[in-house]
């Protein structure tokens, strides 16, 4: 009631004010504008963080434009916009007069500016009020640019439009970059595309120094990932703030997932109690900046992280300045206006009917309404795998980095004992270089464009196995086996855990007879897996008879017929290691044996090559070195989606369409370890798993070339010719 009467009080004195000044502007004459006549500007910005630093490019072009003229700011929200661009030496003075400071203070800037002479004044939408209005007339200044009455921004919201005689007119989805970069445009300034326009903020060696004691305190600088998180909003619009408690989950994800993480939380003096709350049993790995900082030192930490996770926030574009990615959740704000520009960053939000009700017009619409599904149908997991598979590509740039600065790293070859003498990344390197075209597929990554969050929206996956855990293991042709526990129960539990507690659909095994543990055969069945066929010897077919090949497939057809049931209604059969017999005519009598027992002739599209892998991180783990095994991961699911990538567009040529893909993976120690995961960073790349039988209705695993070789062969070797290439 006390505050509706304030408001009664106020509109009382404003409206003669309003009058008056509109007499007073009547009777001046008008003056051609000439930017040549410019000596002195006062732009006012009483904004908030984040419009300001969108500001960041047209202020920029104002001072090419007027180089030797005196450039004054005048803020007054208590925002930090004074700190953005504090000694970049776009404004000569920088005035903060709030807009709470009592009515001396006003008088006495009013003087202030009166006496300074300045021939033009600047007003964007943000700054747009009765005393603002009053300060520009009271300015004397010649010209008065700002932003008007405009389509989405009626006479209600922008009554002092009439004191401006360079009036700007503003498009009603017109993103606020473009708002400003016209505004400028209109005082004689170049205009720049918005897609060359670039934020930024002017952040000192002090500023850096500042990060660097940050997170030096937790040791010596290294390769972990850094992760910003700002879960809150200003007071005043808590309504974009995405729900603590997914927050938490969110954060309780990523350190289970990311063990080598650190995780910081942002945010203001304001939000830092609600923070600390939030921040109660996560663990050493997150840690509290909130509160602790001015304005460029929390942009020189959020300058050191790898990715920052926020809502539509200040911080979001101090993000965007510094180029640090963000994961943006939106709600109820205008995405057109407001988004975070360039390729880097991503938008979670949903487009809903009653989406952006938050406008330039006001919030009246955000406090009404009775759900909030913009924000309250976004949940944790979504947001997650899209971190996860940002994390992906961050690992991967860095590591090309590393390749980059060290080519010595390519490639090397030393003797057993020098590689014992090598720095644990260094050696970790040089065996993952040894891994045919992981080095080429990092550096042509180098070179591409980036990619969106979800590269694998629309693809449909069949998961194959190859192999189960067996009774015993395959000669390793004189290399030592690291992975000496990888033939276990424990092992094939892991496997099975993996596609239940991913709601997987049901997975083929192919399997060797000769190898096969009963008992764990029977589990598989039972858990509602199927079992493939992959001849009891798995001996390669290239060379041998027609006859010696089907008795082994009639072998194994018969050790597996006693799983029966949980077969399927087709019988799934795939030559070890994908090559069928050479001779035409051997690999024909095959096929007919094959078609004659209800045989799917079974291939793949995507060769996850994990077995090398496996090797590798099971070394890596026999002497302790955990980055090294993070790192091997990292590569993997590198590697693994280019194959995915390049499968995809070659399937798709090759049949003028989108085609079911069928990925075949080992049933290694690596594969066990990381199946979950691997299942759900290719969910959160877009992808859909889908069952054998819906992918083998797809004509397109039919198809054989001119060699004899099913489609899906076919492509995996053009897969392969194209990574190697990309070294070149």
């Amino acid at each position: 009631m006390i505050e509706q009467l304030k408001q009664k009080l106020k509109e009382i004195v404003r409206r003669p004010i309003e009058a008056l000044l509109k007499v007073y502007l009547s009777s001046s004459t008008p003056e051609r504008f000439s930017p040549g006549e410019v000596r002195r500007i006062l732009v006012f910005a009483y904004h908030g963080l984040g419009n300001f630093i969108m500001y960041t490019p047209a202020l920029k072009l104002l001072r090419e434009r007027y180089p030797n003229a005196r450039i004054d700011l005048q803020v007054g929200n208590n925002t930090g916009c004074e700190d953005v661009l504090a000694g970049a030496g776009l404004f000569d003075n920088i005035y903060n007069t709030p807009y709470r400071a009592g009515v001396s203070q006003w008088v006495r800037r009013a003087l202030e500016i009166r006496r300074t002479g300045y021939d033009l004044t600047m007003n964007e939408f943000h700054s747009h009020s009765w005393k603002l209005a009053l300060l520009v007339v009271a300015s004397g200044a010649r010209h008065r640019a700002g932003h008007v009455t405009s389509p989405g921004w009626s006479k209600q919201f922008s009554r002092f439009s009439f004191i401006f005689n360079l009036p700007v007119v503003m498009r009603e989805h017109e993103h606020e970059v473009e708002r400003y970069i016209d505004l400028i445009v209109a005082v004689g300034a170049r205009r720049i595309e918005l897609s060359e326009a670039k934020t930024f903020m002017h952040l000192t060696e002090e500023d850096r120094a500042f990060a660097r004691d940050f997170f030096d305190q937790d040791g010596p600088p290294g390769i972990k990932p850094i992760i910003g998180i700002q879960p809150g909003t200003s007071l005043s619009m808590r309504w974009k703030q995405w729900p603590l408690d997914r927050y938490r989950a969110l954060i309780e994800q990523i350190t289970v997932e990311r063990p080598d993480a650190a995780v910081v939380l942002f945010g203001s003096p304001s939000e830092k109690a609600m923070i600390d709350d939030l921040k109660k049993g996560l663990g050493p790995a997150v840690r509290v900046a909130a509160g602790k900082t001015s304005v460029k030192q929390v942009a020189a930490l959020i300058e050191r992280c790898d990715m920052l996770i926020c809502n539509d926030s200040g911080l979001m574009h101090a993000a965007v300045a510094v180029g640090t990615p963000v994961i943006a959740i939106y709600g109820p704000t205008d995405i057109r206006r407001t988004a975070p520009l360039g390729d880097a960053h991503t938008v979670i939000r949903r487009d809903l009917e009653c989406s952006p009700c938050f406008k330039l017009e006001g919030e009246e619409q955000v406090h009404i309404c009775p759900h909030h599904d913009c924000l309250m149908t976004i949940p944790a997991e979504e947001v997650f795998q899209i971190v996860r598979a940002r994390s992906s590509k961050t690992v991967l740039m860095l590591l090309a980095c590393i390749l980059a600065l060290a080519p010595g790293l390519v490639g090397c070859k030393t003797s057993g004992k020098a590689a014992e003498r090598k720095p644990a990344l260094t050696q970790c390197m040089d065996e993952l270089n040894e891994v045919p075209v992981m080095a080429a597929v990092l550096k042509s990554r180098n070179r591409e464009r980036e990619m969106p969050a979800r590269p694998l929206e629309g693809m449909e996956i069949a998961l194959t196995i190859n192999g189960m855990v067996r009774s015993q293991g395959e000669p390793e042709k004189g290399e030592d086996n690291w992975c000496e526990a990888e033939n276990s129960p424990e092992n094939f539990e892991k496997l099975v855990s993996a596609l239940k507690q991913n709601d997987m659909p049901p997975v083929v095994a192919f399997v060797a007879g000769h190898q096969l543990d009963q008992a764990l055969a029977a589990t598989w069945s039972k858990s509602g897996n199927i079992l493939g066929n992959m001849t009891y010897s798995r001996k390669k077919a290239r060379k041998r008879a027609a006859q010696d090949f089907i008795e082994d497939i009639a072998r194994n057809d018969r050790l597996l017929a006693v799983y029966g049931p949980a077969r399927g209604r087709h019988n799934y059969f795939r030559f070890p290691y994908l090559k069928p017999n050479r001779d035409p005519q051997t690999r024909e009598q095959v096929r007919a044996y094959l078609k004659k027992q209800n045989y799917l002739e079974v291939s793949a599209t995507i060769d996850c090559q994990d077995n090398r892998f496996s090797q590798l991180s099971c070394a890596a783990a026999a002497r302790g070195d955990q980055t090294c095994v993070n790192l091997i991961k990292a590569h993997f699911k590198t590697l693994l989606l280019d194959k995915t990538l390049k499968a995809r567009r070659a399937a798709k040529k090759m049949a003028d369409r989108e085609v079911k893909h069928i990925l075949v993976i080992g049933a290694t120690q690596f594969t066990c370890d990381n199946l979950s995961e691997i299942i759900a960073w290719y969910r959160g790349l877009g992808a859909r798993f889908i069952t054998l039988e819906e992918a083998m209705r797809d004509p397109f695993h039919t198809m054989t070339d001119e060699k004899g070789r099913l489609a899906g062969r076919t492509i995996i070797g053009k897969v392969k010719r194209q990574q190697l290439s990309q070294a070149d």
